[in-house]
C-alpha cells in the first residue's frame, strides 16, 4: 500500500467512524520513514533522523494544538509549553540532547497524571506534551517491533501516544455526547491534514 492509499484509507475511517485508530496512525507514521533499530530496554536517545523528526513534529503539533486547553484550567503551570518549546529547540538543533533529557523527570509526568485526576480530560493536553517530548528523544513507541501489533484495545490511559492524548483533551471539554463526537472527528480531520503536510503530500485536504 502506497502513501496516498494509506491516507485515503485513514480518511475513509474518519468519515465512517469519526475516529482514527492506532493501527491507522501507525501506518501514517510509517509513511514518514523507518524507525532506527535499537535494543528493547534501551533508553538511549535515537539519532535525529528525518523520519523521527517528522513524527516528532507531528506529535508536538498535537500537543501545541491543545496546550491552551490545559492553560485554561491551570494557567500558572507552564511545564507543558516548556516541554514543547524545548523539544522543538532540540529538533531544530538549538539545544543539545542532554538539555532535553534533563526535562524528562518522573516528577513531571507524575504531576501531569495528578492533574488528570484533578482537572479531567483537559489535563490530557499536558500528558500529550510529555508524550511528544518522548517522541523527539525516542521516536514513536508503537513503531517498535515488539509493540507493532498493539491496537487501541491493548492500550490503557497511561500508555496513549501524543495524538490520542491530544484528542482526549480536545474532545471531552463538553459533556454533550453529540458535541464530543463532532469535536473528535474535527480533531482527526485536522490531524490527518497535518500529517499529510509533514509527510510531504501536497494539497491533501479532506
Amino acid at each position: 500500500m502506497n502513501c496516498i492509499e494509506i491516507f485515503k484509507q485513514a480518511e475513509k475511517e474518519i468519515a465512517e467512524s469519526g475516529k482514527l485508530s492506532l493501527t491507522a496512525r501507525r501506518k501514517i507514521w510509517q509513511t514518514m520513514g523507518e524507525i532506527e533499530p535499537r535494543k528493547r530496554d534501551s533508553l538511549k536517545p535515537r539519532s535525529l533522523t528525518e523520519p523521527l523528526k517528522k513524527r516528532a513534529y507531528l506529535a508536538l503539533a498535537c500537543a501545541q494544538k491543545v496546550v491552551p486547553i490545559y492553560s485554561s484550567v491551570d494557567p500558572n503551570n507552564k511545564s507543558p509549553q516548556n516541554l514543547i518549546d524545548k523539544s522543538l529547540a532540540y529538533l531544530d538543533g538549538k539545544i543539545k540532547v542532554k538539555e532535553l533529557r534533563a526535562e524528562r523527570k518522573q516528577s513531571t509526568i507524575d504531576d501531569f497524571m495528578i492533574s488528570v485526576e484533578k482537572y479531567g480530560a483537559a489535563a490530557s493536553a499536558a500528558v500529550a506534551a510529555w508524550d511528544a517530548m518522548v517522541v523527539a528523544l525516542e521516536d514513536e513507541q508503537y513503531l517498535e517491533p515488539w509493540d507493532s501489533d498493539l491496537t487501541d484495545d491493548d492500550i490503557d490511559s497511561y500508555e496513549r501516544d501524543a495524538a490520542k492524548e491530544a484528542c482526549v483533551a480536545y474532545t471531552y471539554t463538553d459533556e454533550d455526547d453529540d458535541k464530543c463526537a463532532i469535536r473528535e472527528k474535527h480533531f482527526w480531520v485536522w490531524y490527518l491534514e497535518e500529517a499529510a503536510k509533514i509527510a510531504g503530500l501536497e494539497n491533501f485536504k479532506l
